[in-house]
């Protein structure tokens, strides 16, 4: 059997002995920075304009949760949140302030169920004196600080 000769490696042009010459570490290519400079920009500003100014992130529906005595029409009335605006800019804060002015509401949480509701949640007073009304029974909301009612009439 007769033997071939091994194969020898093909010659490669000049190399230095490390392999192929590297980029100079530590030096940012400029035109590739201000690139990815200029696309973190874009990215924020329209996420910004996603949020604060378009159509995509409005109110669209006003969610009340918690409400018995106060009907959900008149706590949206009283929150004054008007559909279309951007829910980014929703004061809910403020929004909640304005709810817990009702009588019978004792507080009031206003949130954002994104991408288009606003939830206001609203814990009622309980109701501490009923007086007699035509048909019924007017329930009266109890209010802190007040000096409450005894069983019976002391005399």
């Amino acid at each position: 059997m007769r033997r071939l000769p091994a194969a020898e490696p093909l010659a490669r042009p000049e190399e230095p002995a490390g392999g192929p010459p590297q980029p100079a570490r530590g030096r940012a290519d400029p035109v590739r920075a201000a690139f990815f400079a200029v696309l973190i920009l874009v990215i924020l500003a329209g996420a910004a304009w996603a949020v604060l100014g378009s159509s995509l992130l409005v109110v669209r529906h006003v969610k009340v949760t918690g409400n018995q005595l106060v009907s959900a029409s008149q706590v949206r009335a009283v929150a004054r949140i008007r559909p279309g605006q951007p829910l980014a800019r929703v004061n809910t804060a403020a929004a909640a302030h304005r709810v817990e002015q009702l009588a019978a509401v004792q507080s009031a949480a206003v949130g954002r169920s994104w991408p288009d509701t606003i939830v206001i949640t609203v814990v009622e007073r309980i109701p501490q004196l009923a007086v007699r009304a035509r048909g019924g029974w007017d329930e009266r909301p109890g209010y802190e600080g007040s000096a409450g009612l005894r069983d019976s009439p002391t005399g």
